[in-house]
């Protein structure tokens, strides 16, 4: 009987350390910093991820991302450019809630399908294409992409890299 209770105990114990909400993905909530004249308009389906890279570090990633690209001292887009981004040391950064769309697709295509931001979620990571991304950063987003395929029921297939739809 001891060794039964023991048994039990330590499944618990297991169901408790490794239950799924407990490792919830802890994100920056950097929506605040979202340029107050981007529209929030909800998305009426979600079908990809696109993953991208930032071409730049990350205070600069995230000024654009947030709050828009500048061109000579002002603003020629008004942010918005992607949902989350994910820092070289694995920090995900959310910039505009999934369920609104957000500018990260630009002129886009997939399987004759265009301007798939109208349908799809972007992902930034820090970094440039050229110089391997760190292993907290593949770690993160693994983790991101897993729960982001669960809550919108996204097959593997359909997370694609931004290189393929541009």
């Amino acid at each position: 009987f001891g060794q039964k209770r023991n048994a039990a105990g330590y499944a618990l114990i297991a169901v408790l350390v490794f239950s799924p909400k407990l490792f919830a993905i802890k994100t920056i909530d950097y929506q605040r910093r979202l340029n107050p004249k981007f529209t929030k308009r909800v998305r009426p389906e979600t079908r990809f991820i696109i993953v991208h890279s930032t071409e730049s570090r990350l205070p600069s990633a995230l000024r654009t991302l947030s709050r828009g690209k500048v061109r000579r001292g002002l603003y020629v887009t008004l942010g918005g450019h992607a949902h989350y981004l994910v820092a070289r040391n694995g920090a995900i950064y959310k910039i505009v809630d999934p369920k609104f769309w957000a500018n990260h697709a630009g002129v886009s295509m997939w399987n004759g399908l265009e301007d798939l931001s109208d349908y799809s979620i972007g992902i930034e990571l820090e970094g440039y294409h050229n110089i391997p991304f760190s292993e907290a950063q593949y770690s993160s987003l693994e983790r991101l992409l897993n729960e982001l395929k669960e809550k919108y029921q996204i097959e593997d297939r359909n997370v694609l890299e931004h290189y393929r739809i541009a």
